[in-house]
């Protein structure tokens, strides 16, 4: 099927990289993204409407100050 999409330019050319390294076309490379997209399970789940994430053991702590900072740099 063709169709026309509106990519933002990262993803373009993410995707594009990959065709070209694989020999595929363009569209080929996107369905399989897209495929994979759609399949995908979360490696999260939800409690009270929170999304709940494993992460290993050895992982460092990120402080509330931290948190905070960068949501507000974010937010900027």
């Amino acid at each position: 099927m063709r169709t026309t999409l509106s990519l933002d330019p990262d993803v373009y050319e993410a995707a594009r990289t990959l065709a070209d390294a694989s020999g595929e076309n363009l569209g080929v490379v996107v369905s399989a993204l897209v495929r994979k997209g759609l399949t995908a399970e979360r490696d999260f789940s939800a409690k009270n409407g929170l999304p709940i994430f494993q992460v290993p053991n050895d992982a460092p702590i990120i402080p509330g100050d931290l948190a905070g900072r960068l949501l507000a740099e974010e937010a900027t």
